[in-house]
């Protein structure tokens, strides 16, 4: 089986999630709001789930890898209306560093939105292509995994600590240090097997990020629309975003069987 020792790094990026968000999430869980609450759960559940498929899989263990991976049918749109209706929190919320960022980081945010989407539906299409199938889910974690990074090198990474309101100009080196990353780790794996190119989509994604983050971001158009996002009633964002995990859940499963 390809990347036998999958879980382990997944289980490593989700260990990283609590130093990275410590100071604004874990250390006062009392004061978040219920969207960010349903983001966290929800983003935790899906990186033990990749966890244990990778795990069951490598040890053999099929049948309990088939039966739990059902547990994606449901997982997906919660994991997708939690990760919209945090963009949306976000789009109307304030405070200093999400006036200097929120709306590019919005952007950036969107585009993970509808990647992850884009990736289930793949993961389900091609579930009989263990190295296809793989590759979607494990391309997932990479959209995760620059919020992790980029939130840890402000504490660690000389020149690139924030300590203060003045400093938080700086956290934009660390987006683009972890994107940085992530697209080299991504386009490794993809060298490594040309046939997995969801990891070459999604080093493509993580690089047009960087690339909005800094360009379309800014912009007075993307403004509006962050604006409008923020106004929209989080019951409509809700519905899209379970409606959408629903579709492409189930259509990729329906198109997996038609191509057998």
């Amino acid at each position: 089986m390809p990347y036998s020792r999958a879980y382990i790094y997944v289980a490593g990026l989700l260990l990283l999630t609590f130093p990275a968000f410590w100071l604004n999430y874990y250390s006062q869980l009392s004061e978040v709001a219920w969207q960010f609450h349903l983001h966290g759960v929800s983003a935790t559940l899906w990186m033990l789930l990749l966890i244990w498929q990778s795990w069951t899989i490598h040890h053999r263990k099929r049948e309990l890898h088939r039966r739990v991976g059902l547990a994606t049918f449901v997982l997906t749109p919660v994991f997708l209306a939690g990760s919209l209706l945090v963009i949306g929190s976000m789009a109307a919320g304030g405070g200093p560093f999400r006036a200097m960022f929120g709306t590019r980081l919005g952007l950036a945010d969107v585009i993970s939105f509808f990647t992850f989407a884009a990736l289930i539906y793949g993961a389900f299409r091609h579930r009989r292509d263990v190295a296809l199938h793989s590759s979607y889910m494990l391309a997932t974690p990479f959209l995760l995994a620059s919020p992790v990074l980029a939130r840890l090198f402000p504490g660690f990474v000389p020149g690139l600590t924030i300590r203060s309101v003045e400093e938080i100009p700086r956290f934009a080196g660390s987006f683009h240090l972890s994107q940085a990353l992530a697209i080299a780790l991504a386009l490794g794996l993809y060298l490594r097997n040309r046939k997995c190119t969801p990891f070459l989509f999604i080093a493509i994604v993580v690089a047009l990020q960087s690339l909005v983050f800094e360009t379309a971001g800014r912009s007075v158009i993307w403004s509006d629309i962050n604006g409008w996002l923020g106004s929209i009633p989080q019951p409509a964002l809700a519905c899209f975003a379970v409606l959408l995990g629903i579709a492409v859940t189930w259509f990729g499963w329906i198109k997996g069987r038609a191509d057998r």
